[in-house]
């Protein structure tokens, strides 16, 4: 516990008034499961009610599926407005891999090529924290990390932090820090994202 309070900023000196914490997490306004796994309220003497999120990660896998919308939703979120680009991720969820999208759209694949890497941040905000997504940002969007390396060494991280390691060290495709693919049994009708857990 000492840990937790440490890395959400809350000193050994405070008492705790009230504190809460949650696995039951509304689901978003899309159906879909939000980035919070754990909801922690606090309230101390120095400070007033506080919701801290947490995404929660076990795997031993090199690369795990983290995120899986459509592609109008990456249009969305993203904010593309380039007509070739949407066109890009529509084509790319119809044929499920960027091998396919070469062979069939050479030009749709050289745009991704070139726009991609533009929105690696944005794309790893939205994947591991839900980011700039859907939901509401101070109970759907996580902003730490829990990852569980073992049955007893656990490592935290303000999500932040999380990012930019991902972001510097995590080399996926198209200049991104993903494989992309699309879910099983969904093709045409979603885009996949498989990412390192570190």
């Amino acid at each position: 516990m000492v840990k937790t309070l440490n890395l959400i900023g809350i000193s050994l000196d405070e008492k705790i008034i009230e504190i809460e914490a949650t696995n039951q997490i509304e689901k978003l306004e899309t159906g879909g499961q939000p980035k919070t796994d754990v909801k922690l309220t606090i309230k101390t003497n120095k400070r007033s009610k506080e919701v801290f999120t947490f995404s929660c990660k076990r795997s031993s896998a090199k690369y795990v599926s983290i995120h899986e919308y459509t592609a109008e939703s990456f249009i969305e979120v993203l904010g593309i407005e380039n007509e070739k680009l949407k066109e890009a991720f529509r084509k790319l969820q119809e044929v499920g891999g960027f091998k396919q999208l070469q062979e069939q759209y050479n030009d749709l694949y050289k745009i991704m090529e070139s726009e991609l890497p533009k929105l690696n941040k944005k794309l790893a905000q939205w994947a591991y924290a839900g980011i700039g997504g859907y939901g509401d940002k101070e109970i759907h969007w996580a902003r730490y990390m829990i990852v569980f390396k073992n049955e007893t060494e656990i490592e935290m991280e303000k999500m932040d932090t999380y990012i930019e390691n991902i972001l510097k060290n995590t080399k996926g495709q198209m200049g991104t820090s993903f494989q992309w693919t699309y879910p099983s049994k969904k093709k045409g009708k979603a885009i996949q994202l498989k990412g390192k857990i570190i």
